[in-house]
């Protein structure tokens, strides 16, 4: 039974995935899904706090790992958008063998001991250092985010959506990435989304060739994918899942074998 981890990326929450959780709901019938798990990471959504200046990639694995072990799910599929991509080499590490599959959508994946914040282009990352990141997050101005992130959205939409954004937690932007190490027999696809004007689809390329052995599947999307094309989304996710079974518990199969048994007698 596959079960979903969607780790959603900087600046947002969990909120980002309903649209695709909707698609994965209605899928339940047919296909055989168990959980889908859609977390906030600290300082986001129903974790947000008035002091984000503690918060470390530590804390963020510990967010994504915990409600999968809480429930001791395997067959996990965890989904990284974007800046999740940069600790999910940690949350694969926790899961071991309940993972099965990562799929990065525009996932950013900086090379091992380098910050993520140290591959933004230049202007992007002195945006980002002012204002007093160390204590107030990290956050782009309104209308480089609308560009950024929204560039496939009307205006008045896109200026709602980036209303809802908060300021991300600095440290976990300027940790060095670990090493792209997976644990054996997990399954890597990228997502390159090519509309995307905050990760250029070359940076991209150049991510999913880092990454063992990878898919590599190229949508026409912006960098809110799984908000803007969440059926699309869902579509790849849900590539490779089992047709559900009805399964007969061991009570019913023997009712079953007892009542096989009466009719035979009866027959004869």
């Amino acid at each position: 039974m596959a079960n979903f981890l969607l780790v959603h990326g900087e600046w947002h929450d969990a909120r980002m995935w309903d649209g695709v959780v909707r698609h994965l709901e209605s899928a339940k019938d047919s296909l055989d899904i168990g959980e889908i798990i859609a977390v906030d990471l600290p300082g986001h959504g129903l974790r947000q706090s008035f002091d984000i200046r503690r918060i470390t990639t530590d804390y963020y694995i510990e967010a994504a790992v915990t409600p999968v072990q809480v429930k001791r799910l395997s067959q996990i599929t965890l989904v990284a958008h974007s800046f999740a991509a940069t600790f999910a080499p940690q949350v694969a590490s926790r899961l071991g063998d309940a993972l099965e599959r990562i799929i990065f959508i525009g996932g950013m994946i900086p090379s091992e001991g380098v910050a993520p914040l140290d591959t933004l282009p230049f202007l992007t990352r002195k945006m980002a250092s002012i204002f007093g990141p160390q204590e107030k997050g990290i956050r782009l101005p309104s209308i480089v985010l609308k560009r950024a992130l929204y560039n496939d959205v009307g205006g008045v939409e896109a200026t709602k959506r980036v209303a809802q954004l908060v300021p991300d937690p600095y440290l976990p932007w300027v940790t060095p990435m670990p090493a792209l190490e997976f644990p054996d027999g997990v399954s890597l696809t990228y997502v390159a989304l090519s509309e995307d004007k905050f990760l250029t689809l070359e940076m991209q390329r150049a991510y999913a060739a880092s990454l063992p052995s990878a898919e590599v599947i190229e949508i026409k999307a912006g960098h809110e994918a799984p908000l803007v094309r969440s059926e699309m989304i869902a579509e790849i996710l849900l590539r490779g899942v089992g047709e559900r079974q009805e399964e007969k518990t061991d009570e019913e199969e023997g009712q079953a074998a007892e009542q096989e048994e009466v009719a035979k007698v009866e027959d004869e």
